[in-house]
């Protein structure tokens, strides 16, 4: 199945990935999904940088979760809370909380 990006775009979407436009909005601004952005990053060796967004509210710059908040809800977690929970205690998507725990 051919790709839908040629290399060149692709460098470019991992460019300004890097240059901090994060995941969900490289995906509105080429029209695909962000797990199409996320595939070509990994396909170019590029570490993703987790991000949560306000949860609602898609538009706004997003905030980066420290290491040590995505291992407070790691350990939350697996101590029996459940993921909407954990959601609505820390202001982000139940689909954040999936992608620290992967």
């Amino acid at each position: 199945m051919p790709r839908r990006f040629n290399q060149e775009i692709e460098l470019e979407i991992c460019a300004r990935y890097l240059g901090g436009i994060a995941s969900p909005q490289l995906a509105e601004y080429y029209s695909t999904s962000a797990t199409t952005i996320c595939n070509i990053l990994k396909r170019h060796g590029i570490p993703r940088i987790y991000t949560a967004w306000p949860k609602g509210i898609p538009n706004l710059k997003s905030r980066c979760l420290s290491i040590e908040t995505e291992r407070e809800i790691c350990n939350q977690y697996k101590g029996g809370q459940r993921v909407v929970e954990l959601a609505d205690v820390y202001e982000i998507s139940t689909g954040t909380i999936y992608s620290i725990m992967v």
